[in-house]
């Protein structure tokens, strides 16, 4: 990730278990990337594997909120400008 897009975390919307839709015109999925949803803030640590149509299967560390200190696998949905 570049300095421009370390703003702060990538907005994202859970949109089922252990699925999330970013808005992620502001950055790559990949290693070091930070998304946040109702209270939760995620980081991915592990290389992000492509699934096909903007979707990747990655391990995520839950940093903030509920459950804090978790990892979980998860299935990161690319969007477009927004993620609502």
């Amino acid at each position: 990730m570049s300095d421009e897009d370390n703003t702060g975390p990538v907005e994202a919307v859970r949109v089922g278990p252990g699925q999330f839709l970013l808005a992620a015109e502001r950055a790559e999925v990949e290693i070091g990337l930070v998304f946040a949803t109702a209270g939760q803030t995620f980081e991915v640590v592990s290389r992000p594997v492509d699934v096909g149509s903007g979707r990747y299967l990655a391990t995520v560390n839950l940093m903030a909120g509920p459950g804090a200190g978790r990892q979980l696998t998860v299935e990161v949905l690319q969007a477009g400008p927004r993620a609502d």
